[in-house]
């Protein structure tokens, strides 16, 4: 895995620069500046893992169909890596890693409730980290 030391230089060059920031996420997967895509196999990193999330996301979350025109606008931001994936009313070009934020967000309410006036911190940098 890349070394991390890296990252913060390459993260200040793709905010003064247009072009690189355009291609952040690509970059930032590529490089495994989380230590998270290209250091193990994780399952929402390819498109079967990543039809596999979105199944269960629709499975067990009400209305989920609604967000995913958000998820695909937010996976144009970067350039991500994104896969066309299946669902009932069609297919949907997204990202196993907005996928998987999202499943975190909504354990999150699963778990405590309405987060509504609650104070959340997430703790480290970047894009792909928990």
């Amino acid at each position: 895995c890349p070394s991390a030391m890296s990252y913060p230089r390459f993260a200040s060059r793709a905010a003064r620069n247009h072009s690189l920031f355009s291609i952040f996420r690509q970059h930032y997967m590529s490089y495994g500046y989380a230590g998270i895509e290209v250091c193990g196999p994780y399952p929402y990193n390819n498109e079967r893992g990543s039809q596999k999330l979105l199944n269960l996301l629709l499975l067990h979350v009400p209305n989920f169909l609604r967000w995913l025109p958000t998820i695909e606008r937010m996976d144009q931001i970067g350039s991500g890596t994104t896969f066309l994936l299946s669902h009932a009313s069609g297919t949907a070009r997204v990202s196993g890693t907005l996928l998987r934020y999202f499943k975190f967000a909504t354990d999150l309410k699963a778990l405590f409730g309405d987060l509504k006036g609650k104070h959340l911190i997430e703790i480290g940098v970047g894009f792909g980290g928990q």
